[in-house]
């Protein structure tokens, strides 16, 4: 399988360009053409490849398109945009923007407007759809402006391919969850625990489990793709945030529930772990 990086983010690309302002080009103010805008872009959308090349896991995007632009009253539509990103302590955080990004959709063109704070930073983004069906986007971007001026990006004209995915599916992997087997063979060395946002790991010692008090384990679940965030790792003992990326399988075999989480890490290394309830 062909791994390619993700060189294109939204979050943290405030950090690259501080002091920067582009070539001068003013920058657009789209019209909204609210009737135009398809019903099968409204939902959740999880990136699966860039540039025609799979990506590793933990690079993978989320897209929310939560309504569409309003025609009445000239409002744009509201979307949710998540990656992995960095704190200002440089620790691994799971980063969702919904109350400072939107959209406007106009003649097969999709424009995200956003800020960020520290220090305010305004985007625009144009994409134009190559194809979208009920359950693929594939889109390439255009053009980008920051702070009102054109700005050269390297990923202009590189596709960024989506699926969609089941939106609120958190109720499918509430409760416990036990390690069965990781990469193909047999281990049962810890459980996991889902709440509400949060999730706790448990040890066995001598088949009983343990909660792992220091943990401060959290999660955000889209139906087929995971992202845990937790301290002090059970392997390393490093006193530090870590943040792990999966693709998810929620299946019934013989009866039994299973869990699979799947991610290809640096290198195209696989990594598997396989679960029940």
């Amino acid at each position: 399988m062909k791994i390619k990086r993700n060189c294109w983010a939204f979050l943290i690309a405030a950090a690259v360009v501080l002091g920067i302002s582009g070539c001068k080009k003013d920058d657009p103010k789209p019209s909204i053409n609210p009737s135009d805008t398809p019903t099968d872009l409204i939902g959740t959308w999880k990136q699966t490849a860039f540039d025609g090349y799979s990506i590793l896991t933990a690079e993978t995007k989320i897209f929310e398109f939560l309504t569409k632009p309003n025609n009445e009253s000239d409002y744009p539509g509201n979307m949710i945009l998540a990656e992995k990103t960095e704190n200002v302590y440089l620790e691994p955080i799971w980063q969702e923007i919904s109350s400072k990004f939107t959209y406007e959709y106009l003649d097969s063109t999709i424009t995200i407007i956003g800020t960020i704070d520290l220090p305010f930073t305004r985007f625009t983004y144009k994409y134009k759809i190559v194809e979208l069906t009920d359950s693929k986007l594939e889109m390439m971007l255009t053009d980008k402006y920051i702070n009102g001026s054109y700005y050269p990006d390297i990923t202009v004209g590189k596709k960024i391919t989506f699926e969609k995915v089941a939106f609120n599916t958190s109720g499918k992997i509430a409760n416990m969850w036990k390690e069965k087997y990781r990469n193909g063979v047999v281990e049962e060395k810890f459980g996991l625990y889902f709440n509400l946002n949060t999730f706790d790991y448990y040890y066995y010692d001598n088949g009983v489990p343990q909660i792992k008090n220091d943990h401060q384990g959290s999660y955000w679940f889209y139906d087929n793709f995971l992202v845990l965030r937790y301290f002090n790792h059970p392997d390393s003992l490093d006193n530090l945030f870590h943040l792990d990326c999966w693709n998810v399988e929620i299946e019934e075999r013989d009866d039994t529930e299973m869990m699979t989480l799947e991610a290809t890490r640096e290198g195209g290394v696989r990594e598997t772990y396989i679960f029940t309830r």
